[in-house]
């Protein structure tokens, strides 16, 4: 016997119905059968011979149960991985051996079958030992009953494939699944949620919103627009921004819905005309996202009034002080005018006084006096004729 068990020819006479049947075909060989009930592989019964041969030939996955009490056991190559530990010792045993740990599963089964009610399971769950790895298992098979000649139960043919890893995938992804489309009613949730929120701040808010195309064109306002402005929304949708500026602005405003539309970020203060005529300061910052312009414009009018009135207080306070140093300057003057004002007069006064009285001698020393020239004190006035410098306070040194 040559170890080619893929023909015929190999095998000794009465044997050859066993080739083709790989590893499977070795364990038939290598059993000692002289003490089983089936006895001598060459003396089974045709039946027995012919579906065994079609077992072992098959590329699938199959077992073959031959009798009606027993089960001798038999299985081809590609159902070899199924049986894990148990590959040794599982071909010609009883099938209640081989499968002990699913008998009850599989004998319910196994009499429908001999009744004839062959069934078809898809990813039926087996428990089994774990000596052949999880112990939580599932199988697509087939169960069908074999007749003899006389239309006798002969044995029970068993179509099966494990299928624990795709169920296994199967349920992976059915998982994921879920989450997935649990996470996307989050998402779901939040994007309404956040909808929500962004439509009410863009009905509350008291700054003005607005979305702009890169033409300057308005393309949709929030109601701020109406309050601070006076124009309805329908007044302003589809009309051109500089319709609503004031002129001084228009190219200002241009410069910076261009510069969006080059993806710059503008920041401009312009001028509005309210709808009754008067004029509102804004301060605005926009950005651009996709082919249009996203802006938050605030009302900076009353902050502009005020710095302007600050402007004048500060101007007027500077004007005061200027005033006010003047002032302070001019007194000195006057107060140091005075001071010589008096002494002019004094002299003069003394002047006089020698005249009328008829003393001329030393009246030049009074005129130099009166001059600013003094060459030396003037001569005191005489005790009965008091000077009336002498009756008038004396001038106040200015500090």
């Amino acid at each position: 016997m040559t170890d080619d068990l893929n023909d015929p020819k190999s095998l000794p006479d009465g044997l050859r119905f066993l080739a083709g049947g790989g590893r499977a075909t070795r364990l038939i060989l290598e059993r000692d059968w002289s003490s089983h009930l089936l006895g001598e592989p060459s003396g089974w019964p045709e039946a027995l011979k012919a579906t065994l041969s079609t077992l072992l030939n098959s590329p699938e996955s199959m077992l073959l149960a031959w009798g009606r009490d027993e089960l001798t056991f038999f299985f081809n190559e590609t159902y070899i991985p199924l049986l894990g530990p148990r590959v040794s010792w599982a071909m010609g045993a009883p099938f209640r051996e081989v499968w002990a740990d699913a008998w009850a599963q599989a004998r319910p089964i196994i009499d429908q079958a001999f009744e004839g009610r062959s069934q078809r399971f898809t990813d039926l769950p087996w428990k089994l030992a774990t000596d052949r790895g999880a112990a939580e298992t599932w199988f697509t098979f087939s169960y069908s009953r074999i007749l003899d000649a006389d239309g006798e139960i002969a044995g029970l043919f068993v179509f099966t494939n494990e299928t624990t890893a795709r169920v296994l995938a199967d349920r992976a992804l059915a998982h994921s699944q879920d989450e997935l489309r649990a996470l996307n009613e989050t998402l779901e949730a939040q994007v309404a949620e956040r909808t929500a929120e962004r439509d009410r701040l863009w009905e509350i808010s008291p700054d003005l919103l607005v979305v702009i195309d890169f033409h300057g064109v308005l393309r949709r306002v929030n109601p701020a627009w109406t309050t601070l402005l006076g124009y309805a929304e329908e007044e302003l949708i589809g009309h051109h921004v500089n319709e609503f500026v004031v002129q001084e602005d228009h190219g200002e405003t241009t410069d910076a819905y261009e510069l969006a539309a080059e993806g710059g970020k503008p920041r401009i203060e312009n001028r509005y005309r309210h709808k009754d005529g008067s004029i509102r300061h804004i301060s605005w910052v926009a950005a651009p996202a996709g082919n249009l312009t996203y802006g938050t414009g605030r009302d900076v009018t009353e902050q502009r009034a005020a710095a302007e009135a600050l402007r004048q207080a500060e101007e007027a306070l500077r004007q005061s002080q200027k005033m006010e140093a003047v002032g302070q300057l001019t007194g000195g003057i006057a107060h140091d005018f005075n001071n010589l004002l008096t002494g002019i007069t004094g002299s003069l006064e003394l002047l006089a006084t020698r005249v009328s009285q008829g003393r001329i001698k030393d009246v030049d020393r009074y005129i130099n006096a009166a001059r600013g020239r003094r060459s030396g004190p003037p001569p005191s006035p005489t005790a009965c004729s008091p000077s009336p410098v002498a009756r008038r306070s004396p001038p106040s040194t200015r500090t």
